[in-house]
């Protein structure tokens, strides 16, 4: 999946190379749902991208996740190549297995409980983390995005790198 800013009022949303979404933010209400392919159950346009999945184990709050062969969620590790390409975004809620989790796949988010550095980006850790160093076990590199502020952050997925 590819998420590209066409403009301040546009998205494009590729979820492969034959299905796609122009979306234009002027055109709809702030709250849209959408249903392409069973992949994005809801889509809110606020500034921000978000979907709403099943959750395939026990999430917590502000991870990174995934999404399975089942197509529900799980936490991403930056040690499994085979995450590449199924890495949907950031977690904004906790989740029991089978319940739903948000996800911000685009966006600024603040909260209290960040401490970032504003000087280093934020990438994929272990089970889900959010990390500014990169790990020595990583078998590849996702950078999540950047930092705003030491409590806000940008979710924005560069392609990741194979180590």
């Amino acid at each position: 999946m590819n998420i590209t800013v066409v403009s301040e009022n546009e998205l494009n949303i590729t979820l492969s190379d034959e299905q796609q979404l122009d979306i234009s933010l002027s055109q709809i209400e702030p709250s849209l749902s959408v249903e392409v392919c069973g992949l994005i159950t809801s889509l809110f346009i606020d500034g921000r991208v978000i979907i709403q999945k099943v959750a395939g184990e026990t999430i917590g709050s502000h991870k990174i996740v995934k999404l399975g062969d089942d197509s529900k969620v799980y936490y991403a590790d930056c040690r499994n190549l085979s995450d590449i390409g199924r890495i949907l975004g950031m977690t904004l809620n906790s989740a029991n297995a089978n319940g739903s989790v948000n996800i911000l796949l685009f966006g600024k988010l603040q909260d209290s409980s960040f401490n970032f550095e504003t000087s280093k980006p934020i990438y994929l850790g272990k089970n889900g983390a959010i990390v500014q160093d990169i790990d020595s076990e990583s078998t590849f590199i996702q950078r999540l995005g950047r930092v705003l502020k030491n409590n806000e952050i940008l979710i924005d997925l560069d392609e990741p790198i194979i180590l």
